[in-house]
């Protein structure tokens, strides 16, 4: 059934009657491909595979889509606002030294900062 003679293709196709109840997948689905299609290009097991590949992705559920990808590899791709979507503004400063955030903002965002800790530091010793 499976020939280089498009011919001897067409007849087993046509003829053969499955005797065995456990044939592999790979060959019952290029015995269907082959009754549904016939034989126009020649079907690699690359194609196979490739073909394989895209039915599982386009039928996994994310968690099985994700799984094996290190926390690094998931990220990719993002941009820092993506990575932080959804989370709350004490949730995104968890870890964060108090010292590195200050650090790293504006200078006249660290002084608008001081000026209103310094106010309230003050109604609170009221």
């Amino acid at each position: 059934m499976f020939s280089r003679v498009p011919e001897n293709v067409r007849y087993g196709v046509d003829h053969y009657r499955w005797k065995d109840d456990q044939l592999s997948t790979i060959t019952q689905e290029l015995y269907e491909q082959y009754k549904t299609e016939g034989i126009i290009v020649p079907y690699t097991a690359e194609d196979y595979k490739r073909e394989q590949r895209a039915r599982f992705l386009a039928e996994a559920t994310p968690e099985e889509r994700i799984a094996g990808f290190t926390l690094e590899q998931r990220l990719i791709g993002l941009k820092p606002e993506e990575r932080l979507a959804g989370l709350k503004a004490e949730e995104r400063l968890i870890g964060l030294e108090p010292e590195k955030f200050f650090t790293s903002l504006p200078p006249e965002v660290q002084q608008e900062l001081i000026e209103v800790m310094g106010e309230s530091i003050r109604t609170d010793s009221r």
